[in-house]
């Protein structure tokens, strides 16, 4: 019979009683960040990591391009992180549906909330229910493969194409539609998606950008790297918009210098345009988008394209009854200790995106992920744990040797290519790939 008293773990300096134990729901680099730190500096710890689906990773895996290996090439250092003793890994777990928040909390000492952010935040223009609009997390999930997403099809049969946004997830957005088909297969890009994008009939891609060249988030090596795409000429709209501007920081005449260096090619076979000062006023379109009608000044242009995406930023997903705050739709929280109404919850706590909003490179999220774990760290004497044991689970879980499985079966659909791996699109692909339902471990 499981034992159900509570269990209060005090300590003596570095010495202590019981081990402590920790729920992370979500397997991005928050997720992997904040594990990191609890196996490093919160021994003796045990840390089990829940996902929604089958393998792990995050945004490491569906929402940077796939193209840009250098920043995917994290996961590796996840992979590390994983095989330390005290870790356990358990996919195709969507907290909320397949198990309790409630329950988690019963079944350890502290549950970290690193769920990410995957809602696309509103324009609040009129026509964004047409199709042909996409969130960039719809977008990057559709060219990364995600499952939810992989069956999505963007129209890429028309000549131009709107990314309304001024962070890297713009420029994934612009530099993916911008790539050559020769490009293409040295990406991860997924086969379909790669033959979607090879066949794409898009020339005129439309950057729309709210504020002024200097008032931009993009980081200078990503901005950088969209002009390493052969074949592609810019151009700045307004045409004077660089007059008259100063930077005043490195970065800035960086900047300045990128923006100086675009050149006008006609005969190209494609075209980006920045619109800087320029506003979304409407989407039009009846049964499929057809145009971006911008305020630029005082005037309003309508921009013929047939596929839009927006990328002005996102906010984290509700997760199983916890308020968001409405503002920046994050969690809120108290140097990552989750609040509702202003209450601090006892044992829940918070990271990366979802502690954040959806903003900031991979490596950005490690000081918050640090700073919510010395806060559980700080909490320590006060949590407890009701039962001692892993909940009961779906039969489906994945552990992490049915992740190996995968992860070893899509590296080998990529043999004989130029690709690191073919993912797997679909669930049904990747939990045969697992193998039988793995009996979970007693842990």
């Amino acid at each position: 019979m499981m034992d159900t008293s509570v269990h209060r773990h005090r300590y003596s300096g570095d010495a202590c009683k019981e081990p402590l134990r920790v729920a992370v729901i979500g397997s991005g680099p928050a997720g992997f960040f904040c594990t990191d730190y609890l196996l490093r500096l919160a021994q003796p710890c045990v840390v089990h990591m829940y996902e929604r689906w089958p393998v792990p990773y995050g945004s490491a895996r569906h929402a940077i391009a796939p193209d840009r290996q250098r920043i995917r090439a994290v996961t590796a250092a996840f992979d590390r992180i994983a095989s330390r003793q005290g870790f356990h890994f358990f996919g195709n777990v969507t907290v909320g549906k397949d198990i309790s928040l409630q329950l988690l909390q019963h079944h350890y000492h502290a549950v970290i909330l690193a769920t990410g952010a995957d809602d696309g935040l509103l324009l609040n223009i009129p026509g964004e229910e047409t199709p042909g609009f996409f969130h960039i997390t719809k977008f990057a999930g559709w060219y990364n493969g995600r499952p939810d997403c992989a069956f999505l099809r963007p129209d890429l049969t028309h000549t131009a194409a709107a990314v309304i946004g001024a962070g890297n997830a713009a420029l994934d957005a612009v530099r993916i539609l911008s790539l050559p088909s020769d490009w293409l297969p040295k990406t991860d890009i997924p086969e379909p998606m790669q033959q979607a994008l090879a066949s794409s009939a898009i020339r005129e891609i439309h950057l729309i950008i709210r504020r002024g060249p200097l008032d931009v988030r993009f980081s200078l090596s990503e901005f950088a790297a969209l002009f390493d795409i052969p074949g592609v000429s810019y151009h700045l709209h307004p045409e004077n918009c660089l007059e008259n501007i100063q930077a005043v920081s490195p970065e800035e005449e960086q900047l300045l210098s990128l923006y100086k260096s675009a050149h006008t090619t006609p005969k190209t076979a494609r075209h980006i345009h920045f619109h800087f000062y320029s506003t979304p006023k409407e989407i039009q379109g009846k049964e499929a988008v057809s145009a971006l009608v911008v305020k630029s000044g005082e005037e309003d242009t309508a921009i013929p394209c047939y596929l839009i995406i927006s990328a002005i930023g996102q906010g984290a997903t509700e997760i199983d009854g916890i308020a968001l705050n409405a503002q920046k739709s994050m969690i809120p929280h108290k140097a990552g200790r989750v609040t509702q109404q202003g209450i601090i919850v006892p044992g829940l706590y918070t990271a990366g995106w979802a502690k954040r909003s959806g903003t900031g490179m991979v490596g950005k999220n490690k000081p918050d992920c640090r700073e919510t774990v010395q806060a559980i760290m700080d909490d320590r004497d006060s949590l407890q744990c009701k039962i001692e044991a892993v909940p009961d689970l779906p039969k489906d879980a994945v552990t992490l040797d049915g992740w190996h499985r995968i992860d070893a079966a899509e590296r080998g659909r990529a043999e004989n290519t130029t690709k690191t791996r073919e993912c797997f699109l679909t669930v049904e692909e990747m939990l045969q790939a697992a193998g039988i339902k793995n009996k979970l471990p007693s842990l």
